[in-house]
């Protein structure tokens, strides 16, 4: 299993879905890889990350679930103007 797929799979548990996943070739454009690293940040002002990634994945899920059932000022974008 991919990181990519681990990481549908935890938000779709948080959110109570089962998403369908339909692998296909890439597109131009398409991003191949992607390298998170918070070596800068922990050197420029002491960043460690208190929250392992399949926690905040959950947690950020559970949080956005909430926003759609008690949405507050700050969450809901502006209409037309």
């Amino acid at each position: 299993m991919s990181t990519l797929d681990r990481a549908i799979e935890l938000i779709a548990e948080a959110a109570g879905v089962s998403p369908v996943i339909r692998h296909q070739e890439a597109r131009p454009g398409d991003q191949v890889r992607t390298w998170a690293d918070t070596e800068k940040a922990r050197k420029a002002f002491g960043y460690t990350p208190s929250v392992a990634p399949a926690m905040g994945l959950r947690e950020q899920a559970w949080w956005q679930a909430k926003l759609r059932i008690e949405p507050t000022e700050e969450s809901v974008a502006p209409g037309p103007r």
